[in-house]
């Protein structure tokens, strides 16, 4: 249960209580900021700041229908969830063929000085495989184990029951697996 303070702010926004708005999106959006990033898999930085900025105009467009059964915090989310896979939907072509094409190009990159860290490699790979999941797998890997919400959390935010979100995590993560197994065995 959110705390009365966060009610009280969440029914003045609601409200349009415009202090409210902007005390919104000051506590809110670094924690927006980077579920989309991750969500767009960090493959887009050009389109965070408009689909942060789209989330909170989307929501103060349609504060009247938030209706207090979830948190702030949640429906927020939610709506920024719905304006990453509308971004996906939107450049998953120009996106294939972009990726296409970079790969039929040399590579023109210095190769990686020595003084990256095998982490810092990890990392690049676990980052490459997520971006590579579909929409549906990214989201549900980034809520539960990069943003570390709860599966009725997660269900909650995407509309679904928790055994759907369970179903969709555990298919998500043999998703997953299969991208990374090949990139930790050869990392090059």
């Amino acid at each position: 249960m959110p705390e009365p303070h966060q009610q009280s702010l969440a029914r003045q926004f609601a409200e349009g209580d415009m202090a409210a708005a902007q005390h919104t999106i000051d506590i809110h959006q670094s924690d927006i900021t980077r579920l989309v990033v991750r969500m767009l898999g960090w493959q887009h930085p050009e389109a965070v700041d408009d689909l942060v900025q789209e989330t909170f105009l989307r929501a103060l467009e349609s504060r009247q229908r938030f209706n207090g059964q979830s948190t702030l915090a949640t429906w927020l989310t939610r709506i920024a969830v719905n304006q990453c896979r509308a971004y996906l939907r939107k450049h998953r072509r120009r996106h294939l063929l972009l990726s296409w094409w970079k790969g039929q190009q040399p590579n023109r990159t210095a190769p990686a000085a020595d003084t990256h860290s095998q982490q810092d490699e990890t990392n690049q790979h676990v980052q490459r495989a997520i971006a590579e999941l579909s929409a549906t797998h990214r989201e549900v890997i980034v809520l539960h184990y990069l943003e570390h919400q709860s599966i009725d959390h997660i269900a909650e935010t995407l509309g679904i029951s928790p055994g759907a979100t369970t179903t969709r995590l555990s298919r998500a993560r043999d998703a997953l697996r299969t991208l990374l197994d090949p990139a930790l065995i050869d990392p090059s």
